[in-house]
């Protein structure tokens, strides 16, 4: 055991650090060298760490809907901009610039 919070000690609770966890704890119980108490004690602490997975993206994904609702409260559909610096010329985005360069003459 790695002794981190196979303790059970603190949680992590970045999305990533979750992740990572639960991706150790899926190996642990694929390996076959668990007892069935060790198992079923990472198989629960797993289901809680992928619960708390989608409780953080949900919460994400409500961020991104709030943030992109007009001042009417209808969603708006925007495609995310690439980093700076970046053009992504995709079908979609190059759809999108012709709908802009039409709508602005």
């Amino acid at each position: 055991m790695t002794g981190e919070s196979a303790t059970g000690g603190e949680s992590p609770e970045r999305f990533e650090d979750l992740l990572k966890e639960l991706e150790t704890i899926v190996r642990e119980l694929e390996t076959g060298r668990l007892t069935l108490e060790e198992s079923l004690e990472r198989y629960h602490r797993g289901v809680g760490r992928l619960k708390r997975c989608y409780e953080l993206l949900d919460a994400a994904e409500r961020k991104i809907e709030i943030l992109t609702r007009d001042e009417s409260g209808n969603i708006v559909f925007s495609p995310l901009a690439p980093p700076a610096g970046e053009s992504v010329a995709t079908p979609a985005n190059k759809a999108v610039d012709r709908q802009k360069k039409g709508a602005g003459s």
